[in-house]
């Protein structure tokens, strides 16, 4: 889950050592403001289907030519 943000953010993850998973974070549903706080709420973003039930290794990354990798929260 993560808000979204009225500029350029995108985060990167890796679930288990599997490929990168790049995640838009920008919200282009308004003009791009170059910096501040978020513009939409947290919600779902994005969502890894098939895992099972035990231990995993998430790695969350700047995204190649980010600033920033934000990640408000796991379920």
């Amino acid at each position: 889950m993560s808000t979204l943000w009225p500029y350029h953010v995108a985060t990167q993850h890796t679930v288990d050592n599997t490929e990168r998973i790049l995640i838009d974070l920008q919200d282009h549903t308004v003009p791009d403001r170059g910096s501040g706080g978020g513009s939409k709420a947290s919600a779902i973003v994005a969502r890894y289907v098939g895992s099972t039930s035990k231990m995993h290794t998430i790695r969350v990354s700047i995204s190649p030519g980010g600033r920033y990798a934000v990640l408000d929260r796991l379920m």
